[in-house]
């Protein structure tokens, strides 16, 4: 019986693993082997650990650690700073930037983090982090970055630059905000080799533009916090889940397992209701929810309907048994409705946007019905046939668009 229980248990863990977005193990440092007790312990952070071999087993040249677990390593009202992380209770504080000119020698901290398995050849990733610059900082900098590789990048020389590192995520902007999370995010095309990601400064002095901000600073570097790290395949589909049938008074859950990743937003009824992955929800009447999914820029959109027994005469019976065909479609605005069965009740059409906002209502008298709106802007739209005040048919109309070559699906 044992056995048995292992073995579902891995097949969740193995399933989950292939589903999962982000590529990143441990990407907001949660999962932790120990709480940190002093600095430099991000190998404490599972899967992370410093870059330079030579200091493996030693507790220089590698970032602070921070976690709530620990009593003087919390984030929160600590010796240096008080910031919640950017999500959960974890972040990771490293040294970014500082030049020792009497040695004529850069210093630096590196993290290095595993993904789940290795990249895809030829795909396009987004690689996506967030920093805070510290305010104990002298300097604010540009050229924070990140590096995907098999593993093989070492600093081979004591908190060395890496002058000679291509950074597939990289600003060149300078962080300055001491307040607030900023995001920094690139898209890149996978040469099928890499598993580890290296997030740093990787150009020495002369190649980074560094501005003073904290003249009174004891030290003349620079140090950021750093929290949620993905690598996420941009043609990822945005999945809001399937349609379902609850009691009143039930929830259901929407969407995929939350993770760290994706940009979401969930609306019904033309407001925002969530901003996750995936959430609980618990309407009260029949409602249409739209997930509007964002990776390195790149939207995309689903939808599903979650229908109430017995709300309003609603039938427990499933969606899509009314007979309705809707041709052609996708269409320029201009399609046939055609409906199986004689008409004995008030039938309407009702077409809604990507948000849920009503854009039109057709009463429909006839087994065929001609639809026609030259008013309509290309995109993405969603038609119901209500009948008695019971929504009897639900699906989505494609307006002809250069839009649609992208346009995700449930997987």
């Amino acid at each position: 019986m044992k056995n048995i229980f292992a073995f579902i248990s891995m097949f969740i863990l193995v399933n989950y693993a292939k589903a999962q977005v982000n590529k990143v193990l441990n990407p907001s440092f949660e999962d932790t082997i120990g709480c940190p007790l002093t600095n430099n312990q991000i190998y404490l952070s599972k899967y992370w650990n410093g870059l330079d071999t030579l200091m493996e087993f030693n507790d220089q040249c590698k970032p602070d650690y921070y976690n709530s677990c620990s009593a003087n390593f919390t984030p929160i009202n600590n010796m240096l700073f008080n910031r919640n992380p950017k999500s959960g209770k974890a972040l990771i504080l490293s040294l970014l930037y500082f030049y020792e000119q009497a040695t004529n020698t850069d210093i630096k901290d590196y993290a290095r983090g595993k993904l789940i398995s290795t990249l895809v050849n030829n795909k396009i990733y987004c690689g996506k982090f967030y920093v805070n610059l510290l305010s104990l900082s002298y300097y604010a900098v540009n050229k924070i970055g990140a590096y995907l590789d098999n593993g093989q990048l070492d600093t081979s020389n004591h908190c060395s630059s890496l002058d000679f590192v291509n950074a597939q995520i990289i600003t060149n902007n300078i962080i300055s905000d001491t307040t607030n999370w900023v995001k920094i995010e690139n898209t890149f095309t996978s040469d099928g080799s890499e598993n580890f990601i290296t997030i740093g400064c990787f150009k020495n002095h002369f190649n980074v533009q560094a501005l003073p901000i904290n003249l009174q600073a004891m030290s003349q570097g620079s140090y950021y916090l750093i929290d949620d790290v993905s690598i996420i395949d941009i043609s990822t589909p945005a999945f809001a889940g399937t349609d379902a049938l609850i009691a009143n008074g039930d929830s259901v859950y929407l969407g995929r397992p939350n993770e760290i990743g994706p940009e979401c937003r969930w609306w019904a009824n033309g407001a925002v209701v969530d901003s996750n992955l995936g959430f609980w929800a618990k309407p009260t009447q029949p409602t249409q929810y739209v997930l509007e999914q964002k990776i390195c820029g790149n939207v995309k959109y689903d939808t599903v309907f979650v229908n109430i027994s017995g709300h309003d005469g609603i039938s427990p019976s499933p969606l899509g048994r009314a007979g309705v065909g809707l041709l052609p479609n996708p269409n320029n605005g201009s399609f046939t409705l055609s409906y199986k069965g004689n008409i004995t009740a008030p039938t309407i059409l009702i077409i809604t946007d990507a948000l849920g906002h009503i854009v039109d209502e057709v009463s429909i008298a006839n087994a065929t019905t001609h639809y026609q709106n030259n008013n309509l802007s290309n995109g993405l739209y969603f038609y119901g046939i209500r009948q008695n005040n019971s929504e009897i048919e639900r699906g989505k109309i494609l307006l002809f668009s250069a839009l649609f070559e992208n346009m995700p699906c449930i997987p």
